[in-house]
């Protein structure tokens, strides 16, 4: 084995070449040879010494590039914090409406990026707790509570006229996932309302898979009634069809389908060439909905869940009277949910 060392200021490049027979030291600047191999050695060393030096050089040269570019980035960012330290705002103050993530994030910047004097940024805030939809509370034992009622203002009351609280809460143990819902209704007058999930699952999900090597299994009866959506309503055509949807390109031209069948219980996620179930979304639910984007080949497929659904192409009755309608007096308490399962 001969090995050959160059020490060149802060670098050091060491190659190794197989040989048999002498050792090929550097001692005190020195080679030292055994002297049968001295003629093949000099035409060794020639070779080894010229593919190192020019090892070497590569290496110096990507190392001074790398320098170079490391010492622009940083005096760029020098000059711009720079330019920053000498700012002077004078008596000039910040107000951030709302106590939300845009507001708290937008402060951050102002300090961390403009120089900014944080004392002269004001977060206005009409609640005693910050974060906006993302406010919450708990702990890990107990779980934790996202307040996120915000949205419900003037406007929104227009639309929907009904006072509630909604809870949803997600338990995770192992390869599972509970979601419970909670609605109450906090008004002074019945409570009408319709709650569903919208789970979506990475499909292919297995290596070497394409989405076309899956399907989607509904319960246990080998023939199901499919409604389809027309416009964002149900269209009043149905169709018989396999408990067993293929994830073909053009599954969902007719957008989700819509599955109205009390005694399904779950839908399946199944690798139909080896037959194995994937996901398993469970549910004692009215209605069901299997969904992805029509003809994209979307890498995802939605398993969902509902307590209603949207109106018939021809509904023009009243909100109470809406097929699957959910309804609370006051005070009452609806619960439901979900579970998810990865097999």
């Amino acid at each position: 084995m001969v090995t050959v060392c160059f020490f060149t200021g802060a670098y050091n490049c060491i190659m190794t070449c197989a040989r048999t027979g002498g050792i090929l030291m550097p001692p005190k600047g020195k080679w030292d040879i055994c002297p049968e191999e001295k003629g093949r050695m000099s035409i060794m060393n020639k070779k080894v010494l010229g593919t190192a030096a020019a090892a070497a050089a590569a290496g110096g040269a990507v190392y001074a590039a790398s320098k170079v570019k490391k010492q622009a980035q940083a005096q760029g960012m020098r000059r711009e914090k720079e330019s920053l330290q000498p700012r002077n705002y004078g008596d000039k103050q910040v107000y951030l409406v709302g106590g939300g993530l845009a507001s708290m994030a937008a402060a951050a910047y102002l300090v961390r990026d403009a120089n900014f004097d944080g004392h002269n940024i004001h977060i206005l805030e009409s609640m005693d707790v910050l974060g906006g939809s993302n406010d919450g509370a708990g702990s890990v034992q107990q779980g934790f509570v996202c307040r996120g009622g915000r949205m419900l203002n003037e406007e929104t009351y227009e639309k929907y006229p009904f006072h509630f609280q909604l809870q949803i809460i997600y338990e995770v143990f192992q390869n599972q996932c509970r979601v419970t819902w909670k609605v109450k209704n906090m008004d002074d007058k019945t409570m009408y309302f319709q709650i569903g999930g919208h789970p979506a699952f990475a499909c292919p999900c297995e290596g070497g898979m394409i989405r076309d090597d899956y399907s989607v299994r509904a319960g246990e009866s080998p023939l199901l009634e499919v409604a389809f959506l027309e416009n964002g309503l149900l269209s009043n055509e149905k169709e018989l069809h396999s408990n067993e949807f293929v994830l073909e390109e053009d599954t969902f031209a007719r957008d989700a389908f819509i599955l109205q069948n009390e005694t399904i219980g779950r839908l399946e996620l199944v690798n139909h060439l080896s037959n194995q179930v994937k996901v398993r979304v469970s549910a004692d639910v009215p209605a069901w909905g299997i969904w992805s984007t029509a003809d994209k080949k979307a890498p995802f497929v939605c398993l969902e869940p509902w307590y209603g659904r949207c109106d018939k192409e021809d509904f023009e009755g009243e909100l109470s009277e809406r097929e699957y309608m959910q309804s609370l007096e006051s005070g009452e308490e609806f619960t439901g949910g979900y579970l998810m399962e990865l097999l």
